[in-house]
């Protein structure tokens, strides 16, 4: 079964949403500089401290990490690390214990 082109290339699409896109698609899939793989436990402490600081900064915590993007590393944050944390007993949001809310709730 063979495609259209308009199944590959919409008319909707206009000049400026293809640039967009194949801007996107450099940036976060192509550049040659990109790391692949799985972070390692450096890279997972590195966000987490520097979470701490800038908060959802994802762009400003990328600057930081060399070969990853604010994509990938919000991704992983969301997906793997507030998890990781809140098992650690760690507030994902404030980095303080989550006991601690726990006591200002039944107050």
């Amino acid at each position: 079964m063979a495609m259209a082109a308009g199944a590959l290339f919409p008319n909707s699409l206009g000049s400026k949403d293809v640039e967009r896109s194949c801007r996107l698609r450099w940036i976060n899939y192509l550049r040659p500089d990109l790391k692949r793989g799985a972070f390692s436990q450096d890279e997972e402490d590195l966000i987490i401290e520097l979470h701490a600081v800038l908060g959802n900064r994802w762009s400003q915590i990328a600057a930081q990490l060399p070969g990853r993007t604010d994509n990938e590393i919000k991704n992983l944050w969301n997906s793997c690390i507030k998890k990781k944390l809140r098992q650690k007993g760690i507030d994902p949001n404030t980095h303080k214990p989550l006991y601690l809310r726990l006591e200002r709730n039944r107050n």
